[in-house]
């Protein structure tokens, strides 16, 4: 990761991003977005070619970084061995079944699906003095299983959560503060959340996302408003699977050990 980020210089101006204003492309292939941007790399070649979140992913990446995740997957093939047994799922669509795990079956096509979008994100210091990052939302099919490390600075997560006292349930906002070397696995296409800045830090942070070819037609679980009023999002005919997905990727991560 490293010499890409030598190259990658702080924007002159606050760039775009991915709620509606058009994407704009450094020299090294960073979308600029959000005062910062989103350097996109596919971490296999028989991963889809598409734009999933920031993207565009169209190029393989760097050698190091690939056989880094390639790594973490061989560490974890009990992990695989799991997610391989509701690889079979499939939604609906108009022209029939669509399989949810988006590279074909085949020798370690499983693995293929897990973590091949690889996206090394920079955020420079904020102008404003809540220093949001990002607004709520709830991400798209391919964060159903997700996972970021944080590898300069710090920012803080912040997640809706549902508690229940009494008998009465209401929801509640907690906060992770994530410093260089944090990371959590988790389906952030599953719950509302959004990012900061940590207190007031404004320095440079920068983390890699890590998102899965599985759901890539649920382009998004929705967005908040300028009038604060969240959307349903565009999931089209993928609810029924996802929601089966999503209860079983939630097992899955509540009861696995990641190996390092």
């Amino acid at each position: 990761v490293e010499p890409s980020l030598r190259t990658w210089a702080s924007p002159k101006a606050v760039a775009n991003n991915d709620f509606g204003s058009h994407d704009a492309y450094s020299k090294n292939g960073a979308v600029l977005r959000d005062n910062g941007g989103d350097l996109c790399w596919l971490g296999n070649a028989r991963a889809s070619k598409t734009k999933v979140s920031a993207g565009p992913y169209k190029h393989l990446a760097p050698e190091g970084v690939r056989g880094w995740v390639g790594r973490l997957l061989d560490k974890n093939k009990d992990m695989l061995a799991k997610i391989a047994k509701f690889r079979s799922a499939t939604h609906d669509s108009t022209q029939g079944p669509v399989p949810a795990f988006a590279v074909k079956a085949g020798k370690d096509s499983t693995r293929d699906c897990i973590f091949p979008y690889i996206c090394v994100q920079r955020r420079w210091p904020m102008k404003d003095k809540e220093g949001t990052r990002l607004i709520w939302h709830v991400d798209g099919g391919p964060s159903i299983c997700f996972m970021t490390i944080t590898l300069e600075g710090s920012r803080v997560l912040e997640y809706e959560a549902w508690e229940e006292k009494g008998g009465v349930g209401k929801p509640v906002v907690k906060k992770i503060k994530l410093r260089p070397g944090d990371w959590y696995w988790s389906s952030p296409s599953c719950f509302w959340h959004r990012v900061t800045s940590a207190g007031g830090n404004r320095g440079v942070s920068t983390s890699m996302h890590l998102r899965s070819a599985i759901m890539l037609r649920r382009i998004s679980g929705g967005r908040v408003k300028a009038n604060g009023k969240k959307t349903a999002g565009m999931k089209y005919a993928t609810r029924k699977c996802f929601l089966q997905l999503a209860t079983k990727f939630a097992n899955l991560i509540s009861e696995t050990k990641v190996k390092w």
